[in-house]
Order: structure tokens, then sequence, then C-alpha cells
């Protein structure tokens, strides 16, 4: 295991650590269906993946953060208050 460098965060330490799992995991499960450059490919996309992750994680809501849709109930055919 490598040591954290200069201006890592915690965050993308523990990112870092997720994301070689998850490949050791995969490399474990289907190893014998890809070569080295699509490893490579997967390793990408899973980090990319994490550091979209990371930045939804990073914003914080609050009572007033309403959803994408306005939501506005009613009643289904035939019910009553």
């Amino acid at each position: 295991m490598s040591h954290p460098t200069p201006g890592e965060s915690t965050a993308d330490r523990v990112a870092s650590i997720r994301v070689s799992h998850q490949l050791a995991q995969l490399r474990e499960r289907f190893g014998d269906r890809y070569d080295d450059l699509q490893w490579a490919a997967i390793g990408r996309q899973l980090a990319a993946n994490a550091m979209k992750v990371a930045k939804l994680r990073s914003v914080t809501l609050t009572n007033a953060d309403e959803p994408e849709i306005p939501f506005s109930p009613t009643l289904a055919a035939g019910q009553s208050r």
C-alpha cells in the first residue's frame, strides 16, 4: 500500500483505497475476461465515479432544498377527503 502524497485529503485517500478494493474484487471475479488495457480503463472509470461521488457528498442539503420535480399530491379518482 502506498503512502499518502502531500496535499492528498483523507477523503481522496479513502476513495483511492475503495477503488483499489473494487478493482481487486472485479479482477478476482472476472479476471480472465479482460486484458490489461481493459482493466486499466475499468480502473479509470471507477476512479472517475469515486470523484463524482465525493463531489455529491460534499454538497450539504438543508430543509429548504426542494426536489427537482415539484411534488403536488392529488387524490385518486373517486377518493374524497
